[in-house]
């Protein structure tokens, strides 16, 4: 073997083994970073407009991009997120100490009406359910210092990817292998992507979330806060979306006699809620990549499960990711043909 080619062989090695230790080292910090880069394409046309009003300062337009995002977007899901958080350990602790006493004496007597064996094992339908979603909440709040080291490190990711974002996307080109045309395509269909799947679908579908626990709340119906965020994922299911959460809540207050409550949640349900999707979609999807509804679901539950919460938003852009490389892939070959 020659010198030039054990020279290669050596630093290929070296490479290799430098780039797997870098992964280890950065893989507890891979979800801020990635969910920082989301937002930062996400906002950026709000952060143009920051940078219009400090030409000469940058790192002041990107600082209060930085606060404007956390003011509106992160604050409210954090606080959101600790209520759906607390009424979930509220209800499973309260369905796993009463039992099958937890539904109301009058619902009850409606539903044996109906069937007269009714006798469902509360205990064990709140322990597949609630514990599930207890679990996957708590792991985003059962450590505070990490908790607050991710969320400082996505902050300054944040800050660092508004105002260095062109460079970076650069800096991505001059090391891809690939040809500039091509790197340029890959970056242009992931921001399609990610403006379609996460602006797009799961926007609306927190949308349909917030309105139907507003809804909840308004009409008398426990745990509003919980159930909403059960219907901002309820909403990627294609034909069923919010109304899995709705109707079980139309007929709880059907059964506890509560007729005009059930009536005007029905009316909410459908003039509020139902009508958004229709209303938003123009506005927020583009038309550039559709992925199916049922795919972002699956994303979103998969993401949860493999990143935790923030799997919310990483799951499907995942899958956005592999469906712009895919899109790419088919337009070369179709040009080739």
């Amino acid at each position: 073997m020659d010198k030039a080619k054990l020279q290669l062989y050596f630093f290929i090695t070296l490479m290799g083994a430098t780039l797997v230790l870098t992964f280890f080292i950065l893989r507890p910090f891979l979800a801020p970073l990635i969910l920082a880069a989301t937002f930062a394409v996400i906002f950026q046309p709000w952060q143009r407009r920051l940078a219009s009003f400090f030409p000469r300062f940058p790192s002041l337009a990107a600082l209060a991009g930085v606060i404007s995002i956390a003011l509106l977007v992160l604050v409210p899901l954090t606080l959101f997120g600790f209520q759906i958080f607390q009424e979930a350990q509220s209800l499973f602790h309260s369905l796993n100490t009463v039992g099958r006493e937890a539904l109301p004496e009058s619902v009850r007597e409606q539903i044996t009406r109906v069937v007269p064996n009714f006798s469902p094992d509360f205990e064990r339908i709140s322990r597949q359910v609630l514990n599930w979603v207890v679990q996957n909440l708590n792991s985003i709040f059962s450590s505070v210092f990490s908790t607050a080291l991710s969320f400082f490190l996505f902050l300054i990711s944040l800050f660092y990817f508004l105002r260095d974002g062109k460079k970076f996307a650069t800096y991505l080109k001059i090391l891809s292998p690939l040809p500039d045309q091509q790197d340029e395509k890959i970056l242009s269909r992931l921001y399609t992507a990610i403006n379609s799947v996460i602006k797009g679908a799961l926007l609306i579908a927190l949308i349909q979330g917030l309105l139907t626990g507003i809804g909840l709340t308004i009409f008398g119906v426990p745990n509003p806060v919980l159930w909403a965020g059960t219907a901002a994922i309820a909403a990627l299911i294609p034909n069923v979306g919010t109304a899995m959460v709705l109707l079980p809540a139309i007929g709880y207050l059907y059964f506890e006699g509560e007729i005009g409550r059930a009536i005007g949640l029905a009316i909410w349900g459908v003039l509020a809620v139902g009508l958004i999707d229709n209303f938003l979609s123009p506005y927020l999807i583009n038309r550039g990549i559709r992925i199916h509804p049922f795919l972002i679901l699956l994303s979103v539950i998969g993401g949860l499960s493999l990143f935790g919460p923030v799997g919310f938003v990483l799951g499907p852009l995942v899958v956005s990711l592999l469906f712009a490389l895919l899109d790419i892939h088919l337009s070369s070959s179709r040009a080739n043909e």
